[in-house]
């Protein structure tokens, strides 16, 4: 049986350890923790300077909202998980484990949980048919907007508020790579979460999270 995070979630995905990857966004205040705790060398990304982005061009208007613009912190956001995907694609590597840059582990967290809760997914959807976990499976978030309960440990979302910790293949890199892009060609943009929903939404699949989080996130330092 899986002993490591890594070997947990190959497991999951029925895919070689090697083609998962594990990403932290930078400045990564607890990567140290991280590490340690979920025993993985974490990889550094950085948000983009969305303030550049807009001064070269970038739309603002909301692909969702017609009286909205979009801030420049989100803007750097969105195109900062989006460069990153677009990095991975041109790799063999098939899902990614992301992290955000403030994330930490919640209360009583132990490698042993998640990895018993990850199997507990896969052995939910071959019973239930519940397509799609392999291709995003949520481990955190500051919040929900959209919940179905599915078992007492784990419920799913469509509508995810500001992703803490997940994992997505590369298919739905893809089609998150390519909404983006649509959505650009239009002069319009949207925030992560949001991208991240409509994606969800369009594939008729549901982000699965545990009832309670692994992971969660402390607000930047001042």
């Amino acid at each position: 049986m899986a002993q490591t995070l890594r070997e947990c979630l190959a497991e999951f995905v029925e895919k070689p350890p090697a083609s998962i990857e594990f990403y932290i966004r930078e400045p990564a205040r607890y990567r140290a923790k991280l590490e340690k705790e979920l025993q993985v060398t974490l990889r550094g990304f950085e948000r983009v300077d969305g303030a550049k982005r807009v001064a070269e061009g970038h739309p603002v208007k909301s692909a969702t909202q017609s009286e909205k613009v979009r801030t420049i912190e989100e803007i750097g956001d969105v195109l900062s998980y989006v460069e990153l995907m677009k990095r991975v694609l041109k790799t063999d590597v098939s899902h990614i484990c992301v992290f955000e840059e403030y994330c930490t582990t919640a209360k009583d967290f132990s490698l042993e949980r998640i990895c018993a809760y990850i199997r507990n997914v896969k052995e939910m959807a071959r019973r239930f048919t519940f397509v799609g976990t392999d291709d995003f499976l949520l481990f955190g978030a500051e919040g929900f907007q959209v919940v179905r309960p599915i078992t007492p440990a784990m419920k799913a979302t469509t509508n995810v508020k500001r992703p803490v910790a997940f994992l997505i293949s590369r298919a739905m890199m893809e089609k998150v790579v390519g909404s983006y892009e649509y959505l650009l060609r239009n002069k319009v943009v949207v925030a992560m979460d949001e991208l991240l929903g409509l994606v969800l939404r369009a594939q008729k699949r549901w982000a699965v999270c545990a009832e309670e989080e692994f992971f969660n996130v402390e607000k930047s330092p001042a």
